[in-house]
């Protein structure tokens, strides 16, 4: 399995260099072509130079002195060539370096008509690589012999198009407004240049291994790099993965303490901070929930083994006998009520419980007092219940019956006797209500609303009553969480008063 700076390495490092590598290859192309165009650039240069030194005379035409002025056409070694050819191909006029080579297998080829003007890689005629240049101008007229007109005449060299007729007739009108026209014949010609190509392929060459070279070192640095560079980046993680690795089940108070600048990481790691400590907060609590269910149920269970064995010694004493059966089903009862609270209580945190209609919460609270009068008037506590005319849907019809349920079960059970428990219910806005329950609670401390809500919590640290867990006011804070309303304790005058501030189903 690849850890993850492989990953990010084969994903990241092969995409990069065939990017370097395409833009070197486009890089070393575009400098080329670019050495060939200056190249062609002086050719054409030297094109025009020898286009100037071409004249066309009486006896001909003729190159004049181009051995002093270029003298890197009589040469015969390392030499330029050039040829001036007449439209059928025959060669008028050819540089002296060519007659070093009479007998070459390389010779200039031929004139073409296709273009203007055309460049060509070719053989010289010493066997160097060499580049063909050639161009079709009309020659230079310098004319000075006109003395039937009794002025100088002289046109300059002009440039053609291929392909072109066999000659060429140019009318020209003498100066000085004569209304006398000269007609002259002027025949084009084609200049086949060629030059070595020995320095321009050796820079190219020069430049293809620099920017090989180049590459290569940018390539091997950049993958060097790219691996140095991952695995710093990556190293926070490891260390976070390195952290992780040493918490357990003991351990989930721990917290990750990676430094690092990278802002996804330190994410990550306030994540897993909050993660663990909600991990922590969880296991604390069902530790002391364990812990609790055990203390809860050992005394029931207790006071059953005692039952079973002040049975089992005087199995004869009618006393124990007439109280044996109601005595078991009063344990086992209240095992029970553990047992189906602590159920109720998973199944609420857990939002397992479905959201049923309740169309008249009002109804719902005369309803559970009604349950609960008996036990009320056993304790002589005055019920009082104020609920608002108003019609009250909610949703969590179950969750409400278990809420008011538990609440009234809880303030009638801990209400000193011959007081008064006040239940209230009213709307607040048009999309709002509360309910309220308060009850006598002298011992019960400012400190005590923290804890009150914990599961298995009572005042009684003893536990020594048998008819409450300390679970219902627990499965209140849970269903009241699965309805999204908002629960309230307060202390006033040695009162207990809980409130839920709720939302109307409209």
């Amino acid at each position: 399995m690849k850890d993850f700076a492989q990953s990010v390495f084969r994903s990241v490092v092969p995409v990069t260099l065939l990017v370097l590598l395409t833009g070197g290859i486009a890089l070393d192309v575009m400098i080329a072509e670019r050495l060939e165009e200056d190249f062609d650039e002086l050719m054409l240069a030297k094109s025009l130079g020898l286009i100037a030194l071409a004249e066309d005379g009486d006896d001909g035409v003729e190159m004049e002195n181009y051995q002093t002025s270029l003298p890197s056409y009589a040469l015969n070694e390392d030499a330029d060539y050039f040829q001036l050819l007449s439209d059928n191909g025959d060669v008028v006029i050819e540089s002296d370096s060519l007659s070093y080579w009479p007998d070459t297998s390389h010779p200039l080829p031929g004139p073409y008509v296709q273009d203007a003007m055309e460049f060509l890689n070719i053989t010289l005629p010493d066997g160097r690589p060499g580049r063909l240049m050639r161009k079709r101008f009309v020659p230079r007229l310098d004319y000075d012999e006109g003395g039937q007109f009794g002025h100088a005449l002289e046109l300059d060299a002009r440039f053609l198009e291929f392909p072109g007729n066999r000659g060429a007739i140019f009318t020209e009108h003498l100066p000085e407004g004569s209304d006398q026209v000269l007609s002259i014949e002027r025949r084009p010609l084609v200049l086949q240049l060629a030059m070595s190509r020995d320095k321009l392929e050796s820079l190219i060459n020069t430049v293809h291994s620099v920017l090989l070279l180049t590459g290569l070192g940018i390539m091997v640095a950049f993958v060097l790099l790219a691996r140095r560079g991952i695995r710093q980046a990556v190293k926070p993680l490891r260390s976070i993965t390195d952290e992780l690795h040493t918490i357990d089940a003991q351990r989930f108070d721990q917290r990750l303490s990676s430094q690092t600048d990278v802002t996804e990481l330190q994410q990550l790691t306030q994540s897993v901070n909050v993660l663990l400590e909600r991990v922590d907060s969880a296991f604390k609590r069902e530790r002391r929930f364990s812990g609790d269910v055990a203390h809860e149920l050992r005394t029931p269970l207790a006071e059953l083994r005692t039952l079973l064995e002040v049975s089992e010694r005087w199995p004869d004493d009618p006393v124990i006998k007439e109280s044996f059966n109601t005595d078991v089903l009063s344990v086992a009862e209240r095992m029970q009520r553990i047992v189906e609270t602590l159920l109720q209580l998973s199944r609420s945190e857990q939002g397992t419980d479905m959201l049923l209609a309740c169309p008249n919460l009002g109804a719902l609270v005369h309803d559970c007092v009604q349950r609960l009068q008996s036990k009320a008037d056993e304790r002589q506590i005055q019920v009082s219940v104020s609920v608002s005319d108003s019609n009250l849907p909610v949703i969590g019809l179950d969750q409400w019956q278990c809420i008011i349920g538990n609440l009234l079960d809880n303030a009638l059970e801990y209400a000193q006797p011959a007081t008064q428990v006040s239940i209230e219910l009213l709307a607040t806005s048009d999309t709002g209500f509360r309910f309220s329950i308060s009850n006598h609670a002298p011992d019960l401390q400012q400190a005590d609303l923290e804890h009150m809500y914990e599961r298995l919590w009572r005042k009684d640290h003893s536990r020594t009553s048998g008819m409450h867990s300390g679970l219902g006011l627990s499965l209140v804070k849970s269903c009241c969480k699965q309805l999204g309303t908002t629960l309230n304790s307060t202390l006033e005058n040695e009162r207990l008063i809980i409130s839920i501030d709720g939302t109307i189903n409209a």
